[in-house]
């Protein structure tokens, strides 16, 4: 388990190998979380038990496999890049509403005291 996913961990190989190795890391980590629950791992070895051919044995492992947190992410920088540029420009539109309303009661409060 754990020797396996240092083995393979992504960031330990380079170029092509790193792509091989991410994928096992997924599988490695896929396992883990299905063999380390009791209920997951019972349900896991009763479908597998019960399919009949190779198909059917990886259908029911496929249902295993986890669809979100180690989805493969093709470019993290540029996903980066672009949840900055999606931030909600509401904090300037206050930074501006905020400075306008220091200004204008300066300026009121100058003319009171001017006379």
């Amino acid at each position: 388990g754990r020797r396996a996913a240092k083995q393979w961990h992504p960031d330990r190989h380079q170029g092509a190998q790193a792509v091989a190795a991410e994928k096992r890391f997924q599988e490695i980590a896929e396992a883990f979380q299905v063999l380390s629950d009791p209920t997951e791992r019972k349900v896991y070895d009763t479908e597998l038990a019960a399919a009949k051919d190779a198909e059917a044995r990886r259908k029911a492992a496929q249902r295993f496999r986890a669809n979100s947190w180690n989805t493969p992410v093709v470019n993290v920088q540029e996903r980066v890049r672009n949840a900055k540029r999606e931030e909600p420009g509401s904090a300037n539109g206050m930074v501006a509403a905020a400075c306008l309303f220091v200004t204008v009661n300066f300026v009121l409060v100058f003319r009171f005291l001017a006379g």
